[in-house]
């Protein structure tokens, strides 16, 4: 990708058929229904996730609004780092900056 304008290249399409993808709906399938999560998703993950699936790492990185501390029920549910090859990472608020853009720039899945 040689263009540096995001109009270019920000289409904001998921596609939940990359690794991390993959890795996110089976951690979203475990999840409690009687409530609704917010969770932010930094680093390479949203990038593979909206631009290309062949950008990847080893963790999915995220955070969550509420605050709450996942890494135990990621732990349980054997996604967490050492358990498996592509793993999930919760981290908090202040472990990711985002720019102005971030608002705009959001996908919302239900």
């Amino acid at each position: 990708m040689s263009s540096t304008k995001t109009w270019d290249w920000w289409h904001g399409e998921v596609d939940w058929d990359t690794p991390a993808g993959r890795l996110l709906r089976s951690f979203f399938a475990r999840l409690p229904t009687d409530r609704n999560f917010h969770f932010v998703l930094y680093g390479s993950a949203p990038l593979q996730l909206t631009l290309n699936r062949t950008w990847t790492s080893a963790d999915v990185d995220f955070y969550s609004d509420d605050d709450e501390d996942y890494s135990e029920q990621i732990r349980r549910l054997g996604l967490a780092k050492g358990q498996a090859d592509l793993y999930q990472e919760p981290g908090f608020r202040l472990s990711f900056r985002s720019t102005s853009q971030m608002a705009a720039r959001a996908e919302v899945v239900h």
